[in-house]
């Protein structure tokens, strides 16, 4: 049975699909985590992330949604991103938990291997077009200018976590966020992997619902 993939946004690289708009705004990083596993989702690697926003760049039908994730602007717009980073004796270490990996749920471990250590403003196309691993910015990536189509990078601190965010002064990625921290305009864009299984094909509808009514509440 075809699935119902209303309100989603296929990416074929990943073969995951994406909700196409923020859900559980307001949550920190390891809540938002735990509930979209068991709505059968998951929050994105950094990996995965960037391949949704280059393929949103990329397509002429999602430039609102891709301009509304990294566009200059008030009001601020944030989502969480599923890494958080350890510091090891043999350096830095990016954990993803319950990631979406060949359409099942596994845990990630990448060493920060050729990855930028330091903070710095960098191209925003230059980053959607690297293809590091872990899915941060290479080490040796260009400096770039605080303006349209730039992206203000801070590299990853031990025992934080990740998220992209735009406000007034800039688009970021910031891996020094804390796992505990919230705001009523942070959420994520789900990922979802939808299983030859025709069972899952029928219940993904009904738990759309469910995170339509409950997770925003707001929704006209």
């Amino acid at each position: 049975m075809t699935p119902n993939t209303e309100g989603l946004i296929y990416v074929p690289e990943l073969d995951l699909h994406f909700t196409e708009e923020r859900i559980l705004l307001g949550k920190n990083w390891q809540t938002t985590k735990d509930t979209l596993k068991d709505q059968e989702m998951a929050m994105p690697t950094p990996f995965q992330f960037r391949a949704f926003l280059k393929h949103l760049r990329d397509s002429k039908e999602h430039q609102e949604l891709y301009e509304d994730i990294t566009e200059i602007r008030d009001p601020y717009r944030a989502e969480w991103l599923n890494a958080r980073f350890n510091e090891r004796e043999d350096g830095m270490y990016i954990i993803s938990e319950d990631a979406l990996i060949n359409g099942k749920y596994e845990d990630q471990e990448i060493k920060l291997d050729n990855c930028l250590m330091k903070d710095k403003d960098i191209s925003l196309d230059e980053y959607l077009d690297s293809t590091t691993p872990h899915g941060l910015p290479p080490a040796n990536t260009l400096h770039g200018s605080l303006k349209h189509g730039s992206l203000y990078y801070r590299y990853p601190r031990d025992n934080s976590v990740a998220r992209f965010g735009s406000d007034s002064f800039w688009a970021g990625l910031y891996c020094g966020w804390v796992p505990g921290g919230s705001d009523s305009t942070l959420g994520v864009f789900a990922a979802r992997k939808f299983s030859e299984d025709s069972t899952n094909h029928l219940d993904f509808p009904f738990k759309k619902n469910i995170i339509l009514k409950e997770i925003i509440p707001n929704r006209k």
